[in-house]
């Protein structure tokens, strides 16, 4: 399992002093403040990862589907209000999620949209139509001291599957930590006042949820 202790981290900083109001709103509800700020953070980092993924897409030729998985959000919990995308540093895409078609030649896949494609001859995908995977025969050779013939005859031929640039890649080559920080911090604050809204519906009754003996509203359906 790769260590995402060294991938690249996106987070965002917070004016704790923004948050009197909420505070005197939910002053009758401990641990209410608390709550609505846990899931203003997660809602923050879910709209900071939709936001990561749509840049990629918007200017490489790849579904934004195909990338989400490896920018991993680390979600705050009650006991830890700090959460944090870490974007997988190591993480390539199959080359057949940058377009690739089959031709006489080999397979061509196109990186960037707006650009020209690209031909690698040999290649080949499965299935031919739409492939899910492209590999070319890598063939390795044994026993070398012994004569040409004995080596052909013993050499191995293996595939070799094809891959794209890094997610992070990706990413980082449009300078885009910026842009997904200033989304996550722009919406932050509106997410906590929505979350504190939700919380005192619910401590007031005006919205059915459960809420578990730490004092914390528990997820599942309403009761």
């Amino acid at each position: 399992m790769a260590d995402l202790t060294k991938a690249p981290v996106l987070s965002f900083s917070v004016d704790t002093s923004q948050m009197v109001a909420f505070t005197e709103q939910l002053k009758a509800y401990p641990n209410a403040l608390q709550g609505a700020i846990v899931r203003a953070v997660n809602k923050s980092l879910t709209q900071g990862r939709r936001e990561s993924t749509r840049l990629i897409s918007q200017k490489y030729n790849i579904k934004q589907k195909d990338v989400i998985d490896s920018v991993v959000m680390h979600r705050a919990q009650p006991a830890n209000a700090t959460g944090r995308l870490t974007i997988h540093p190591e993480r390539r895409p199959g080359l057949a999620k940058f377009g690739a078609r089959q031709t006489k030649k080999g397979i061509t896949y196109q990186t960037q949209r707006g650009k020209g494609r690209t031909l690698i001859p040999g290649a080949f995908g499965y299935p031919k139509s739409k492939p899910n995977w492209v590999a070319i025969q890598n063939i390795s050779h044994v026993n070398k001291g012994r004569s040409k013939a004995e080596k052909a005859d013993k050499r191995r031929t293996r595939l070799k599957f094809l891959q794209g640039i890094t997610v992070w890649g990706m990413f980082a080559s449009m300078n885009n930590q910026k842009r997904v920080t200033q989304v996550m911090q722009d919406r932050f604050m509106e997410n906590v006042r929505q979350s504190v809204n939700f919380e005192y519906l619910v401590r007031t009754g005006q919205i059915p949820r459960r809420i578990g003996l730490d004092g914390f509203i528990k997820r599942g359906k309403p009761t």
